[in-house]
């Protein structure tokens, strides 16, 4: 849970934000934690939630079909790249054995 505090013209507010895994939990404890937090505070103080959280429609990460993509790409990025340079003889190929000279 989050807690983003700013104050503008003289007044202060407050954005309150929680996540879980569970977003129906995390709609229910902002709420909660908005609604509680305006009832206890101070009698000088007016506290007011504008609005109450939403249940979101789509997860907000990880998205795993954007994820496996991106590492196909840099995957294949990075193998042509490395066949390319030892094509070209940048890049000597190692082989599996020491050559020792006496």
């Amino acid at each position: 849970m989050s807690v983003l505090r700013s104050i503008s013209s003289g007044r202060k507010t407050s954005l309150i934000t929680y996540t879980d895994t569970d977003p129906k939990k995390a709609q229910q404890v902002a709420n909660t934690l908005g609604q509680v937090a305006s009832e206890h505070v101070p009698n000088e103080i007016t506290a007011t939630v504008w609005r109450k959280a939403r249940l979101p429609l789509t997860p907000a990460s990880p998205n795993p079909l954007r994820n496996g993509l991106i590492a196909l790409v840099a995957s294949l990025a990075l193998a042509i790249s490395t066949h390319s340079l030892f094509t070209l003889g940048a890049l000597p190929p190692r082989c599996g054995y020491v050559e020792v000279s006496r």
